[in-house]
């Protein structure tokens, strides 16, 4: 796998919701996340092997932000998502719009 060393965008979250489940609602409130680009190599194939969708360590491409992201991914992410499933195409190969 390449990757960027510049990240494509620091974000921070702080949890403003009551947690009533956890023994301290303190907790894992705050979160700072670095999203970075990654490529893998051309000939790269999924090898799920035989584990089936839904099972721990299943592998999946998506053609758009999925339905069920987590609801602080899509708080943190959901707009970097959304340009870069916004794809044209150039010189033949998709390029993202980023």
């Amino acid at each position: 796998m390449k990757y960027d060393e510049e990240p494509i965008v620091v974000r921070e979250s702080f949890v403003n919701e009551s947690r009533p489940w956890l023994m301290n609602e303190l907790e894992r409130s705050h979160n700072i996340s670095l999203l970075f680009q990654c490529r893998l190599p051309k000939e790269f194939e999924i090898d799920n092997d035989e584990k089936q969708e839904h099972e721990i360590g299943y592998i999946k491409w998506f053609d758009s932000v999925p339905p069920d992201l987590l609801r602080i991914h899509k708080d943190l992410y959901g707009d970097i998502l959304e340009k870069w499933f916004k794809k044209t195409i150039v010189g033949g190969k998709k390029k993202c719009e980023m």
